[in-house]
């Protein structure tokens, strides 16, 4: 579970079952621009310009979960 969408300074990351998640924010264009591993839950992303992203959530080289997220 990824929330809130849209989001602002930060990103709640809920998967279970799993330890070692990374994760991987990209533009529309493909370019990431965010990456690292999910450290509490949470993913600070104030740094990142209004628009449409994608997060990746991933764990020992498989993806769990894609998801457009919103940046107000």
């Amino acid at each position: 579970e990824i929330y809130p969408n849209p989001m602002n300074t930060e990103l709640n990351v809920w998967v279970r079952e799993y330890k070692n998640v990374e994760y991987r924010i990209v533009d529309i264009t493909g370019k990431e621009l965010l990456s690292g591993n999910v450290n509490g839950n949470l993913i600070q992303v104030g740094d990142l310009h209004s628009g449409i992203y994608f997060i990746s959530l991933s764990t020992n080289g498989q993806v769990l979960a894609t998801q457009k997220v919103i940046k107000n």
